[in-house]
């Protein structure tokens, strides 16, 4: 029975702790700078934006990130801020940019 009940507490805490974890790890902010696009690559962005997979929750805001106005940026746990800049580069270049980004608590 002691044993079952250090075995519960010991799961509990180690689940705690990755949860914990994954909570403080850093996000990615993955960035396109407009200004840097061609008219064309501008109307391929807005496409892009329009029809591509991304995390519904600020997949259409544009953020002032660094000064830029022209930036749109969205903050992603690392899987997906990687896949998406991966994306993302391939097709607009050097506009898009991917930087690491603590959490506040």
């Amino acid at each position: 029975m002691i044993r079952l009940l250090l075995a519960a507490l010991l799961t509990l805490t180690l689940g705690a702790a990755d949860i914990a974890q994954s909570q403080r790890a850093p996000l990615r902010i993955v960035t396109v700078d407009r200004a840097k696009l061609s008219a064309n690559q501008r109307v391929d962005f807005e496409q892009y934006l329009r029809t591509a997979d991304i995390p519904p929750t600020q997949s259409r805001n544009y953020c002032r990130y660094f000064e830029k106005p022209q930036a749109w940026c969205l903050y992603l746990d690392k899987p997906v801020a990687d896949r998406l800049f991966q994306d993302l580069s391939r097709r607009f270049g050097s506009a898009a940019s991917i930087e690491v980004v603590n959490r506040l608590r």
